[in-house]
């Protein structure tokens, strides 16, 4: 960060993405999901990512996390102070399409000593498979890998995210 150090309960925070084939439920069904008023045994569940879960048991929910686990950063449920995220930058503007903002956010906190955290009772209800589901997800994964790597490059040499 730019403007001062990390204080010890700056924090980006995760939550847990679930997933589950919504349209069966209506608007009412998932009106109900999210005022909490409809259980889990209700839903037609799908697989949570498995990498993730992984990824969040062997870190103990991020609190153990090392330098590549911000890839474990899933801004479907996502939260730090503003200063934070103001002192980062925010979400990377010149990222268009699927995915890679909240990788970007989160590699760019844990270099300026942001701590990462999951917290997996704060759940956002994804509506259908997770990403690896999906149809074309492969080849879009790909590239976006590859944008990425080149923007961690960037970084690393001082080209991108000046102070």
């Amino acid at each position: 960060m730019h403007a001062s150090s990390p204080r010890a309960d700056d924090a980006l925070v995760v939550g847990r993405r679930r997933h589950a084939d919504l349209s069966a439920l209506g608007r009412a069904g998932v009106a109900a999901l999210a005022a909490g008023e409809l259980a889990d045994d209700h839903l037609p569940l799908l697989e949570e990512p498995q990498w993730l879960r992984e990824g969040y048991a062997r870190t103990r929910d991020l609190a153990e996390a090392g330098p590549d686990d911000w890839r474990y950063v899933i801004s479907a449920v996502l939260a730090l102070p503003r200063a934070v995220f103001t002192a980062l930058g925010g979400f990377n503007a010149s990222l268009v399409g699927y995915g890679g903002e909240d990788w970007d956010l989160a590699y760019r906190a844990w270099n300026a000593g942001i701590a990462l955290r999951h917290v997996p009772n704060a759940v956002a209800w994804h509506d259908g498979p997770d990403a690896a589901g999906r149809q074309g997800f492969a080849e879009a994964k790909e590239w976006r890998t590859e944008e990425a790597a080149q923007r961690a490059v960037d970084v690393v040499e001082g080209a991108c995210c000046a102070a």
